[in-house]
C-alpha cells in the first residue's frame, strides 16, 4: 500500500479517481471538519428530522475531496455503514434540468451502489408520466428500503442543482421532504453563498448547517506538505520545508492557502529545489494556464471586459476606477460586477463607503497580473522581496555572521573582497563618501554575502541606499541586481527591527517613485505601523507579507493577519 501511495498521481482536478485508501491517507488538512460532519451523521437518528449540511469554499479548497472523504469514512465505519448508504453525485450535473431528473439521478446512483441487475430508471422513462418526479421518488425509497439503510446524499455544486430544478415549486417540495423524512440526509458543497439558501424569501433559507473551508495557514500548509512528502518519500520537498522557508511562505501567500494550488506547488517543490521563488512561481503559472484561460474564455464579452479591468489592477478598485476605461455608465458596470460576484470571479471588500472589488481567487489574480498586466513588474518585486525577507526572518543568518566578520577569513570572492576593503578605507579612514559607496556597491554586486561589505553597509546604509536603488534599476533582472537587492533589503530590515524604522521609512520615501518599487512592501509595513488604514487599500498577497514584516519589526505589538488584514 505504501508503494501505491508513493506512485499514485496527485489527481488535482479529479479526487474521485483516487481509491479510498489513498484519499484518506492523504486527507490531512480537513480532519477536524471531517470529524465534525461525521458526528452530525452519527447523531442524525432515524426517529426525528435530520440535520442537513452545506460546505462553502472557493474552487480548489477541497470540497469534492471532503465529500469523498465523508463517503469513504462512512463506508469504512462498521456502525455508520450499517445505517447509511452514501450516494455521491458527480461534480458537474449537466443532465439535471428539473426535479424528475434529480430523482432519476439519485436512483441511478442507488442502483449502482446496490448493484441492481435491472434499471428502474429505464422503466420510469418509458412511462413518460407528468408525475415522473413523484414516481421516481417513490421508486427510490422503495429500493432504499430493501437495502435496510438510509440515504446519505453527497451533492457537489448544490447551488447549480437548485438553480436547475427551481420552477417555483420543486425546491419547496424538497424542503418539505427533507424537513420531515429521516430516510435521507443531504451534505452539499458550493463555492459561495447563493440565493436559494441565503435570501430570506427562499425555500432553503436557514435550513442547512453551514461549514466553511478556510484557506490553509502557514502551519497547516507545512504539516500538509510534510505529511504528503513523508508518505510519498519525496526528500526534495522535506528539504525545502526545513531549509528554504522563503519558498514555503511564498507558496502560501501567492496561492492564498488554496489546497489545490498547494498540491501544484508540491509538484514544483518535488521536481527541483534550486531555491528560487521566482522560478517556482513561473512553473506554477505554467501549470495553471490552461485552466485559467478556459475560465476567462467562458465569460460573456462584457463580463470579460469588466473582469479584465479589475484583474489588471493589483490593488482593489472602485467602479469609478474602471468606468472611464470601460466607457460604460456606473450602473452598467455594477450590474456586470454583480454577475461576476455571483459566478465566483470577483468579490467585494467591505468596510468603506465606496465598495472596492478584487479577483476572488488569489492565484488567479497573480496569474492575470503576470500574464496580462503592466503591474506584473510590481508583483515580481514582491516575489523578490519575499525571497529575501522570509529567509532573513527565519534565522537572521547574516547578522550572526557579522559578529564574526573580523575574526574569520574574509569573503572567498577575491574581487568582491578587494572592492569592499577599498570601500572601508575610503569611508572609515578617508571620509570619501561618494568614492567609498561606489566601491561598496561594486563589491556587493559581486557578492552580497561579503562579510566585511555587510559591515560597511551596516554603518553607511543611508548614503548607500540611493546608489543601491539606482544600481538595482540599472541591472534589473540580473544576478548582480539580485545580489545588491538582497544585501540592502536585509540591512534595511535589520535596521528597522532594531528600532530605526522611522529613519528607514524617511530614507525610502526620499527615493524616486520608480526606485521605491523593490521596497514597496517594506514601505507599506513601516507606514502601517503608524496608520493601520494603509492595509485597507492593498492587495491580499501584499497585505499578508506586510503584516509579516510588521510582526518582525515590532513583534511586541502582536500583529495578526486575520485580525489586522482587512481583505
Amino acid at each position: 500500500m505504501e508503494h501505491e501511495i508513493r506512485e499514485a498521481p496527485l489527481n488535482l482536478y479529479n479526487p474521485t479517481a483516487k481509491d479510498a485508501e489513498t484519499l484518506l491517507a492523504e486527507f490531512i488538512d480537513r480532519k477536524k471538519l471531517l470529524a465534525r460532519i461525521l458526528d452530525i451523521v452519527q447523531h442524525n437518528v432515524s426517529d426525528r428530522p435530520q440535520q442537513h449540511v452545506i460546505v462553502v469554499g472557493p474552487r480548489g479548497m477541497g470540497k469534492t475531496t471532503l465529500l469523498c472523504a465523508i463517503r469513504y469514512s462512512v463506508q469504512k465505519d462498521d456502525a455508520l455503514s450499517q445505517e447509511w448508504l452514501p450516494l455521491q453525485f458527480d461534480e458537474e450535473q449537466y443532465g439535471i434540468g428539473d426535479l424528475a431528473d434529480f430523482w432519476l439521478e439519485a436512483l441511478r446512483h442507488l442502483e449502482i451502489e446496490l448493484k441492481a441487475t435491472q434499471s428502474k430508471v429505464d422503466q420510469l422513462l418509458n412511462e413518460a408520466s407528468d408525475k415522473l418526479a413523484q414516481h421516481a421518488q417513490d421508486v427510490f425509497f422503495e429500493l432504499l428500503a430493501l437495502s435496510g439503510r438510509r440515504a446519505l446524499l453527497l451533492v457537489d455544486n448544490i447551488n447549480d442543482l437548485f438553480a436547475a430544478i427551481d420552477d417555483g415549486i420543486a425546491l419547496n417540495q424538497l424542503r418539505a421532504l427533507w424537513m420531515t423524512d429521516p430516510r435521507m440526509m443531504v451534505i452539499g458543497a458550493t463555492p459561495s453563498h447563493f440565493d436559494e439558501v441565503s435570501a430570506v424569501d427562499q425555500a432553503f433559507h436557514d435550513f442547512f448547517r453551514i461549514f466553511y473551508l478556510d484557506r490553509l495557514t502557514q502551519e497547516e500548509l507545512e504539516v500538509f506538505l510534510r505529511h504528503l512528502a513523508e508518505m510519498r518519500g519525496d526528500a526534495q520537498v522535506i528539504h525545502a520545508i526545513e531549509h528554504e522557508p522563503q519558498r514555503i511562505a511564498a507558496m502560501r501567500i501567492l496561492t492564498g492557502g488554496n489546497p489545490r494550488l498547494v498540491m501544484l506547488g508540491y509538484r514544483v517543490l518535488k521536481e527541483g529545489f534550486d531555491g528560487d521563488v521566482r522560478r517556482d512561481l513561473e512553473r506554477l503559472l505554467d501549470e495553471c494556464t490552461p485552466f485559467f484561460k478556459h475560465r476567462i474564455e467562458s465569460l460573456a464579452k462584457e463580463a470579460r471586459r469588466t473582469f479584465d479591468a479589475i484583474a489588471r489592477r493589483w490593488d482593489p478598485v472602485t467602479v469609478d476606477d474602471i468606468r472611464v476605461e470601460l466607457r460604460k455608465p456606473s450602473n452598467y458596470i455594477s450590474a456586470q460586477i454583480k454577475r461576476l460576484i455571483a459566478e465566483g470571479f470577483i468579490e467585494a471588500i467591505s468596510g468603506e463607503k465606496k465598495k472596492r472589488y478584487q479577483v476572488s481567487e488569489r492565484f488567479y489574480k497573480v496569474y492575470y497580473l503576470m500574464r496580462y498586466s503592466r503591474e506584473g513588474r510590481r508583483l515580481r518585486w514582491l516575489v523578490n522581496f519575499m525571497q529575501v525577507f522570509y529567509a532573513w526572518r527565519n534565522d537572521r543568518r547574516w547578522a550572526r555572521r557579522l559578529d564574526k566578520a573580523l575574526s574569520e577569513p574574509l569573503a572567498v570572492n577575491p574581487a568582491a573582497c578587494e572592492q569592499t576593503r577599498l570601500a572601508g578605507i575610503s569611508l572609515f579612514d578617508l571620509n570619501k563618501m561618494e568614492e567609498g559607496v561606489a566601491l561598496l556597491m561594486r563589491g556587493l554586486l559581486l557578492d552580497p554575502e561579503d562579510r566585511y561589505g555587510r559591515h560597511v553597509l551596516n554603518q553607511f546604509w543611508r548614503d548607500a541606499l540611493p546608489v543601491a536603488a539606482e544600481q538595482i534599476a540599472v541591472n534589473n533582472n540580473s544576478t548582480a541586481s539580485d545580489n545588491l537587492r538582497q544585501a540592502i533589503t536585509e540591512t534595511l530590515l535589520t535596521k528597522a527591527a532594531g528600532g530605526e524604522h522611522e529613519a528607514v521609512l524617511d530614507a525610502l520615501l526620499a527615493l524616486d517613485e520608480s526606485a521605491q518599487q523593490p521596497f514597496e512592501v517594506l514601505i507599506l509595513a513601516l507606514q502601517a505601523l503608524n496608520d493601520r488604514s494603509v492595509l485597507q487599500h492593498i492587495a491580499r498577497e501584499k497585505c499578508d507579507v506586510v503584516l509579516d514584516v510588521m510582526a518582525s519589526i515590532a513583534p511586541e505589538d502582536g500583529f495578526d493577519a486575520k485580525k489586522d488584514g482587512t481583505n
